[in-house]
């Protein structure tokens, strides 16, 4: 949800490959939040996950509104470029390496 939220109109088949899941994994997960996200195919057969609300990202990046639910925006950046940097560089398992505590 992360990847939907700081990366409007996404494609899920980049986050299948972000996140080492199998093809169309993403998509189906995201199926079924279809209150909150909508896959749009557009003419040139390119399937983007976008958030129907806005207001959702800004909720699941502040700590006071969803709680234990919430997440640290600089992290999720970081979590996400680490992630880009090991794809390029060959790396496969990215849940494997830890990720460092960015204090905001």
């Amino acid at each position: 949800m992360t990847y939907v939220s700081l990366n409007d109109n996404i494609c899920p088949e980049y986050i299948d490959k972000l996140l080492c899941l199998e093809s169309g994994e993403t998509e189906v997960y995201l199926s079924r939040l279809a209150a909150i996200v909508k896959i749009e195919d557009d003419c040139y057969e390119y399937a983007g996950a976008r958030l129907l609300h806005k207001s959702f990202a800004d909720f699941l990046f502040d700590s006071h509104r969803s709680k234990e639910l919430s997440k640290s925006i600089m992290e999720t950046k970081v979590q996400h470029a680490l992630r880009m940097i090991q794809i390029f560089s060959g790396m496969r398992f990215v849940h494997r390496l830890p990720v460092p505590f960015i204090h905001v």
